[in-house]
C-alpha cells in the first residue's frame, strides 16, 4: 500500500552555551531599554501634569522654587531654565518659555521670595500680594531704589501682608503653585519689558505688571505702605531714563491706575445700593395698591426717636419689598410728613456687598464705609432685603 510520508528535517542541536549567551544579551538589551525609559519618564510626566493642570507653571532652581504642575530645572538662579509643555491658555508654553529664559537672577529671586512668604504664612498658593512682597524683599535694582524712596521696608510689607491674608491652614504643599492672578502678572511682566525695550525681565517689570490691576490685594499693601500708586510708574520710568508723564503711563500700560483711584471716590452707597426714591421719581416703579396701612405704620415707626427700625415679616411673595418701594413712591410724590420729605430710601444689595470679599476684614470695611456715608448724609434710610439670610 502506497503511503504519503512527510519528511521533517532534523533540527540541529544548539551549541553548548548558546542559551546562556542569548539570555545575557537579552538582559543587557532590556536594561538599556529600561534606562532610556527612565530617563524620558520625568519629562513625560511633566508634560502630562502641565496638560492636566491647565497651564500652571513655576520655577525649579537650587533654591527649590517650584509648582505642583510642571518643573523648570536650573543649576542656579541665573542658570538655564527648561519649560514643560503646557496647553494653549492665556499663558501658553511659548510665553512661559520666553518668560523664564529672559528672567534675570533678581527676577527669579523675587519668585523665590514670594514662595517663601507663602510657606511662612502656611498658604497653599503664591498670590499677587506675595509677589509684591517678593519684589520689596529683593530690594535691588530700579524697583528697590524706588521703594526706598517711599521708605518701604520688608518688615512693614510683611506686616501688611499678614493683616490682609492672615495665616493659612499650615498644610503647605511641597511644591507651591501660583494663583491665576500671580501667573497673569508674571506673564504681563514680559510685555512690560518689551514695551520698555528691556533685554531681561527685572523686578521693576513685575512691579509694573502688579500695579495695573485695581482689584488685587497688592494695591492694599501699597496703600498701607503709603506708596503713591499714581506716581510709582512715573518714578520707575524716570529711573530707567525714559519719558514720564501721561505718555510714560501709557507706555507701561498703567492707565488703570487712574481707574483704581477714581473707583475709591465712588460712594459706597452708589456701588452697593439702589436708590428707590430716585427710581420712583424717574417713573421706574409700578404703583402699589392695598398696602396703605402697612406704609402708614412704617412711617409712624420711622418717626420715633428710638427703636425706629421697621421690619416687614411675611411669607415669600406677599409684597414685603413692595412696601418699601411704596414708601419711596410716597416720598417722591411728597405725600409724607415733613420729616420724611428729603429722605432717600436706598436698598442695600447684600450679594454685591459680599462679592469679592476674599480678604480678612474687607466686608467689615465696606459696612463701615456705608454707615459713615449714611451718617454724613443725614437723609438716608437703608432698606435691607432678606435680612434674615
Amino acid at each position: 500500500q502506497d503511503t504519503d510520508v512527510a519528511v521533517v528535517p532534523a533540527v540541529e542541536e544548539a551549541p553548548r552555551g548558546f542559551f546562556e549567551s542569548f539570555r545575557a544579551a537579552a538582559g543587557a538589551a532590556a536594561a538599556a531599554f529600561a534606562a532610556r525609559v527612565a530617563l524620558s519618564l520625568p519629562r513625560r510626566q511633566a508634560k502630562r501634569q502641565a496638560r492636566a493642570a491647565g497651564g500652571a507653571f513655576a520655577v525649579q532652581s537650587s533654591s527649590a522654587v517650584s509648582s505642583s504642575n510642571s518643573s523648570f530645572l536650573g543649576s542656579s538662579m541665573a542658570g538655564s531654565v527648561t519649560v514643560a509643555d503646557a496647553p494653549r491658555t492665556g499663558c501658553g508654553a511659548s510665553s512661559m518659555s520666553m518668560m523664564f529664559e529672559k528672567f534675570s537672577e533678581k527676577a527669579l529671586k523675587v519668585v523665590w521670595n514670594a514662595q517663601e512668604e507663602s510657606r511662612r504664612l502656611g498658604q497653599s498658593a503664591v498670590t499677587t500680594e506675595m509677589l509684591l512682597v517678593g519684589v520689596i524683599a529683593e530690594n535691588s535694582g530700579v524697583a528697590g531704589k524706588v521703594m526706598r524712596k517711599y521708605n518701604v521696608t520688608v518688615r512693614d510689607a510683611r506686616k501688611s501682608l499678614d493683616s490682609i491674608i492672615g495665616k493659612g491652614s499650615g498644610q503647605v504643599p511641597s511644591e507651591i503653585p501660583f494663583s491665576p492672578a500671580a501667573k497673569k502678572y508674571l506673564a504681563t511682566s514680559i510685555k512690560q519689558a518689551e514695551k520698555m525695550s528691556a533685554k531681561t525681565i527685572e523686578p521693576a517689570h513685575i512691579l509694573l505688571a502688579i500695579i495695573q490691576d485695581k482689584n488685587e490685594g497688592a494695591q492694599k499693601v501699597l496703600e498701607d505702605l503709603k506708596v503713591d500708586i499714581e506716581q510709582l510708574p512715573i518714578d520707575i520710568l524716570e529711573e530707567y531714563g525714559q519719558k514720564a508723564g501721561e505718555e510714560g503711563k501709557e507706555l507701561v500700560g498703567v492707565t488703570a491706575g487712574k481707574g483704581a483711584k477714581a473707583s475709591k471716590n465712588v460712594a459706597a452707597l452708589e456701588e452697593f445700593g439702589k436708590d428707590l426714591t430716585k427710581a420712583a421719581m424717574e417713573g421706574m416703579m409700578d404703583p402699589l395698591v392695598g398696602r396703605e396701612e402697612q406704609i402708614d405704620r412704617a412711617i409712624q415707626i420711622l418717626a420715633r426717636r428710638q427703636k425706629n427700625n421697621p421690619v416687614f415679616i411675611g411669607e415669600p411673595g406677599v409684597g414685603k419689598t413692595a412696601i418699601a418701594e411704596g414708601l419711596a413712591m410716597r416720598i417722591a410724590q411728597g405725600d409724607v410728613p415733613i420729616y420724611l420729605e428729603d429722605k432717600r430710601i436706598i436698598e442695600l444689595d447684600l450679594g454685591m456687598l459680599l462679592s469679592g470679599t476674599k480678604y480678612r476684614g474687607e466686608f467689615e470695611e465696606r459696612l463701615k464705609n456705608i454707615m459713615s456715608e449714611v451718617q454724613k448724609s443725614g437723609n438716608v434710610i437703608l432698606m435691607i432685603d432678606e435680612i434674615h439670610t
